[in-house]
């Protein structure tokens, strides 16, 4: 649950270092495992020790109630060792019942009191994960409120927007920024690093709010529209794409949420200008070594044609960097998006990858 409240989170929320992945996870991790260990194994001997002093209050009290206040009221200055009780037990009867039964109250008591520490980790560890799963997300992707457009033609307009970084508040990033985007028109922004190139295209995915001004698409404040089927209007492709450590068919589908058919698929590889590259792939299936003589020996390796089964390895290191690109193209543009954004993606690049990669996009801009 807790999890799942924090891929819902609004990408500005993790722009704060203690919200990064790392500090998430290892928040989660020790906070979960704290929570864990007070009902685990500690719950069950706060229970017991509970249950023991309740049960030597009875007893005491049943035995010799006057004796029992008496020693009750004396109780923290009582220590006692097991040849003492024992001693008691056998010389006095009703008296050593009594003083037998609230000294094992005051030794759970004690054990009780020693989890303490543990309890109060596990109290704050509890805090800390109900303060996540009691926020709620400023932009939401799973909330499916606002409406939808049966005819999306493309126009985008941003009037008068203004927006400063969220942990740096002093840091003007653009200020009144007018810009008519017509559909079928091809835009470029220009500028130098960190002047907001990419932070237009984080507000038009509604990765983050502006501070003032509106963004609208076909005349429809975006704030308006059902933030899941608005991003589903738009295929991205950055400077870094991410590729999830599963096979090619499996990165492509993911761009229509896997719902992707097979003959999806092999249409946008084909436009991307992937499926070439991706039929050739193949991996290695079994090696062995065989000896000839005694002094020479083979080594044997068998491969498989893999394809679009290939596994692309974590973050897509199976494959280079003109491959990925062409890849999360496909991704992008299997949902056949009315708005594709493109994030510097070909700069990463050398020569030759970036004219593959440049003449994929020019294909996939045509239509």
């Amino acid at each position: 649950m807790c999890f799942e409240k924090v891929v819902h989170m609004e990408v500005s929320w993790f722009d704060d270092p203690s919200h990064s992945s790392g500090a998430i996870g290892s928040r989660l991790s020790a906070d979960a495992a704290s929570v864990r260990a007070l009902v685990g194994d500690a719950l069950a001997l706060i229970v017991q020790n509970i249950s023991t002093a309740i049960a030597g209050l009875v007893i005491a009290f049943i035995a010799s109630w006057q004796l029992a206040l008496i020693i009750l009221v004396l109780l923290p200055l009582i220590g006692v060792n097991g040849y003492v009780q024992m001693k008691f037990l056998k010389g006095f009867s009703a008296d050593a019942k009594v003083f037998f039964a609230l000294t094992m109250t005051a030794l759970g008591i004690s054990q009780t009191s020693s989890l303490a520490p543990d309890s109060n980790k596990a109290k704050l560890a509890a805090a800390s994960i109900f303060a996540i799963i009691d926020r709620k997300s400023k932009i939401d992707p799973s909330d499916e409120s606002g409406m939808t457009l049966d005819n999306v033609n493309g126009e985008i307009e941003l009037q008068h927007v203004s927006l400063k970084y969220p942990l740096r508040p002093d840091i003007q990033i653009f200020q009144d920024l007018s810009l008519s985007i017509h559909a079928g028109k091809t835009v470029a922004l220009v500028g130098e690093s960190g002047s907001g190139k990419s932070r237009v295209i984080s507000l038009l995915q509604r990765f983050y709010s502006s501070d003032s001004g509106r963004i609208t698409l076909d005349g429809i404040k975006i704030q308006n529209l059902q933030l899941k089927w608005f991003r589903q209007q738009m295929g991205l492709q950055s400077q870094e794409p991410m590729l999830f450590n599963d096979t090619i068919r499996a990165n492509i589908a993911y761009g229509k949420e896997g719902n992707a058919t097979e003959t999806e698929i092999l249409a946008a590889s084909e436009l991307a200008n992937a499926h070439k590259f991706i039929s050739s792939l193949h991996q290695v299936q079994t090696s062995s070594y065989v000896q000839v003589i005694s002094y020479f020996s083979y080594l044997i390796v068998r491969f498989k044609m893999q394809g679009y089964d290939t596994l692309v390895g974590e973050q897509g290191v199976q494959l280079s960097g003109g491959q990925k690109q062409r890849v999360a193209i496909a991704r992008a543009i299997v949902k056949s998006p009315k708005i594709i954004l493109l994030d510097e993606a070909t700069s990463a690049l050398d020569a030759e990858s970036e004219r593959v990669v440049q003449d994929a996009l020019d294909r996939v801009m045509k239509n």
